[in-house]
């Protein structure tokens, strides 16, 4: 297992989901679940599980799912989360909610992979982190096309 897999600069986080309009969410979460799901040794499809991070309420399940993984690995390690999984879902709705009443308030979500990461860079023995992966760069791609496209 790459230790450098669990560990993700917050500023990279941040630009990354700027950039890509939001998509980097997938391969954030992707590469993020994958190395959870090794720590804790337990076997799922990791694809399977990002294709229903698109999907409306199975996301929250995924979301709280992703974070209470998070939370395990800390508390055997005697850390402290700073956001329980209780709260990932709430912040998630109540951001899907605002993004109803203004549109452009979307852009706030990266507020949950920012906060999730933030954990998530504790459970990680290293601050080393790995280059840019393959699906990192092709969700920047898209994303500033969409910006392309919007701004237009």
């Amino acid at each position: 297992m790459h230790e450098k897999r669990g560990y993700v600069p917050l500023w990279k986080v941040v630009i990354f989901f700027f950039l890509s309009a939001g998509l980097y969410m997938f391969p954030w979460y992707y590469n993020n679940r994958k190395y959870l799901l090794e720590k804790v040794k337990a076997p799922k499809n990791v694809l399977l599980d990002t294709i229903f991070l698109a999907i409306p309420l199975a996301n929250l399940a995924f979301l709280y799912d992703q974070q209470s993984l998070t939370k395990d690995i800390l508390e055997k390690k005697k850390k402290n989360i700073s956001v329980q999984p209780p709260a990932i879902v709430g912040v998630t709705i109540l951001l899907s909610l605002l993004t109803i009443l203004a549109n452009y308030l979307a852009i706030l979500f990266f507020i949950i992979p920012l906060t999730m990461q933030k954990d998530q860079n504790e459970t990680t023995e290293t601050k080393e982190y790995e280059p840019t992966t393959m699906g990192e760069i092709l969700s920047i791609g898209i994303g500033i096309i969409i910006w392309v496209a919007l701004l237009a």
